[in-house]
């Protein structure tokens, strides 16, 4: 297993969906690269889902290391989560899982299609291709079911990170000032405001240059024109953080002191006794992240070979070698796993 005393912050794992996680150091992960199983027809013309270490995945060094699919990562997790040591799971990207679901739905649609009458989808290659945007809503189900049951995996014991790179659109003023804006790349209007509307923060992190050529990051959670930005937590909105990816001043541990040091405002009607009967009034506990919400971390495009999960602040480089300690069980990253290899993969 790495190096968990890296980590500063609730341990989290990574469904690391564009190897983003290579330039991380200390981070826990598993490499998806597709969304179901590939299968092959073996030499008794069978066929068979690749064993995960022959789908092609390479370390830096050429030398093969296991590929997994999405649901191959989830059955093992539904399997193994109570056991393994991590509080958070996090999808960098959720761009790459909206791609392959869209392919997937795309697939379903051309197989029932080609049993009808009068086959009218056998050429399409794009969901927006599918007439009345049926094809949008099965994808956007299909995905709010898969990030609900993840909600629900961790509801007990920390949160589900969501990197969602984000891309450039153009703003035309005046009919001459041309201004780049940014909105969720890839993922359908519908299902966007879907994970906005259940998103407990939303923020976007801007890898920043100034003119001595001095790197810093900044995590803003204000939104501006496309960019749907903000928090339910008081405490964080419209907050602007100038966060370092390592040590103390790490994103999560700004934001935990920003919730810890918050002082509720005094005519909070939480803070009111209520009338005789059932009704509690509820007090919103600022210090910490509640359990089971879902927080959307957005990147810029070509911000630089660093997984945006990282911009959350959850590893820290040590100072000095600290002595060696028992580690917690085994993550999925090195897991040697017959259970999972034998079962059949859930169906999506």
């Amino acid at each position: 297993m790495k190096n968990t005393t890296e980590w500063d912050g609730p341990l989290t794992l990574i469904l690391d969906t564009e190897s983003g996680s290579d330039y991380t150091s200390g981070a826990h992960r598993i490499c998806i690269d597709c969304l179901i199983p590939p299968q092959r027809e073996n030499e008794s013309g069978i066929i068979e889902i690749v064993p995960r270490i022959e789908r092609g995945r390479v370390d830096k060094d050429g030398n093969p290391v296991e590929s997994w699919s999405y649901v191959e990562a989830i059955d093992y997790l539904h399997d193994n989560w109570e056991d393994l040591p991590y509080k958070n799971l996090a999808i960098d990207t959720l761009n790459n899982f909206v791609d392959w679901t869209n392919e997937y739905i795309v697939q379903i649609i051309k197989a029932l299609d080609a049993e009808s009458k009068d086959p009218k989808y056998q050429d399409i290659t794009d969901i927006s291709e599918v007439e009345f945007s049926v094809g949008h809503s099965k994808v956007r189900v299909k995905v709010q079911e898969k990030l609900l049951d993840l909600i629900d995996m961790v509801r007990r014991s920390g949160q589900l990170l969501l990197g969602i790179q984000m891309e450039n659109t153009i703003t035309i003023r005046s009919g001459k000032q041309v201004i780049p804006q940014q909105r969720m790349s890839g993922i359908p209007d519908k299902l966007t405001k879907w994970l906005t509307g259940h998103a407990e923060t939303i923020c976007l992190l801007q890898k920043q240059t100034d003119s001595n050529g001095n790197i810093k990051y900044v995590a803003t959670f204000d939104g501006t024109g496309e960019s749907i930005m903000g928090s339910r937590l008081d405490p964080l909105k419209g907050k602007a953080i100038t966060f370092s990816k390592k040590g103390v001043r790490s994103l999560y541990s700004q934001m935990r002191d920003l919730m810890s040091s918050y002082e509720k405002p005094k005519e909070d009607i939480a803070d009111k006794p209520m009338s005789n009967g059932p009704i509690e009034a509820v007090v919103p506990d600022y210090s910490c992240f509640k359990p089971g919400t879902m927080h959307l971390i957005c990147g810029q495009p070509k911000s630089g070979k660093t997984t945006v999960i990282s911009g959350w602040g959850i590893y820290n480089t040590p100072e000095q070698k600290e002595e060696e300690q028992e580690q917690p069980k085994e993550g999925v990253d090195d897991a040697k796993s017959t259970t999972a290899s034998k079962r059949k993969p859930r169906q999506l």
